[in-house]
């Protein structure tokens, strides 16, 4: 670590103004000299972390309680000598802070309610960013995206399940919370960070894929009781604005009355004024596959570039709106672009 957080308890507010207590525990490694500020939380309960953390904990004018967490990680917990030694300490030593074996919650409790009315609390606005952890907002980038997206998925499973069961659906309570519970163990501070074995991520994508076969599942037997089948198919918005999208159609089929695409996925079809957090069945039609062919006298423009092209889809003419100039014939590289049906 580089630069050391100047606040040790402080309200923490987020960019919606809302604000929570933060404390960040002070424990020292035993013996650790003056003048390191490096912390952990897995402390070895003996007089010289106690003294250590009790000394770095720096806003002594408005609190002098401090939490120590000690005991080996990841369920190890501490061993008998650390309890030997905290009963000892508890029965107090001159010249020593004084030393309570107790729980987390009153401790929290009681320093919420020692500082609900002091002026002198800090604020830390925005992110707060550990430095001795690099590379966790981009290591093992596909399970930041799977997490991503499976927060989605479910939110849209959850929703659509609600809206069929007010229709007189079952809601089925148990696959969502199972869904829920895998994607939490993968929200776990080393897996989702990146900073796992490799095993672990070989488990999370056979697990990402159950999440998805389940939202899958669930969406389709929820929008099966919306709307039923036939010749229609639903078009739900998840989100919380109209919006006007394209939906991927198998190759076959498109959506009556509007434009499509052609992909190697299927055809890639325009669905318009799909409400907010609602939906709306549009009407299918057989289609045969749209290949992309280019167009003579076409244009691409925008405030910065226009763009002119000829029947094969090459570039003829590259315009700078700003400069209101075109390259000379001598610099002008014919650049071949597809367009779509």
């Amino acid at each position: 670590m580089i630069n050391r957080m100047p606040y040790d308890t402080f309200r923490w507010q987020g960019i919606d103004g809302s604000s929570v207590l933060a404390y960040f525990i002070t424990t020292t490694e035993p013996k650790q000299e003056d003048g390191g500020f490096g912390t952990t939380y897995n402390g070895v309960l003996c007089p010289s972390s106690v003294m250590g953390g009790w000394k770095r904990y720096e806003p002594k004018e408005i609190n002098r309680t401090i939490l120590m967490a000690y005991g080996y990680g990841d369920g190890g917990g501490p061993d008998e000598e650390m309890l030997e030694m905290g009963l000892r300490m508890q029965r107090g030593i001159p010249g020593f802070p004084k030393v309570t074996l107790g729980h987390v919650r009153p401790f929290f409790e009681k320093l919420a309610q020692r500082l609900q009315d002091t002026p002198y609390l800090p604020v830390w606005n925005g992110e707060l960013y550990l430095e001795l952890h690099q590379g966790a907002y981009t290591s093992c980038a596909w399970i930041k995206r799977n997490n991503r997206i499976a927060e989605r998925e479910l939110g849209a499973a959850e929703w659509l399940q609600t809206a069929a069961m007010l229709r007189g659906m079952a809601y089925d309570a148990q696959t969502l919370s199972q869904a829920w519970e895998t994607l939490l163990l993968n929200q776990f501070h080393d897996t989702l960070p990146g900073s796992c074995i490799g095993k672990v991520y070989e488990d999370a994508k056979e697990q990402f894929s159950s999440i998805y076969a389940a939202t899958d599942r669930l969406i389709a037997q929820a929008g099966d009781y919306l709307w039923g089948r036939g010749t229609q198919e639903l078009v739900y918005n998840d989100l919380p604005f109209a919006r006007s999208d394209t939906v991927l159609l198998p190759h076959g089929k498109a959506v009556a009355g509007q434009p499509w695409q052609t992909m190697q996925e299927g055809n890639l079809c325009l669905v318009s004024d799909v409400p907010a957090l609602g939906w709306r069945t549009i009407e299918t039609c057989d289609a045969p596959d749209a290949p992309a062919e280019a167009r003579a006298d076409q244009a691409l423009e925008t405030s910065f570039v226009r763009i002119e092209l000829d029947g094969t889809g090459a570039f003829t003419r590259l315009y700078d709106c700003l400069l209101y100039t075109s390259p000379s014939p001598r610099d002008r590289q014919k650049s071949r672009m597809p367009s779509s049906a």
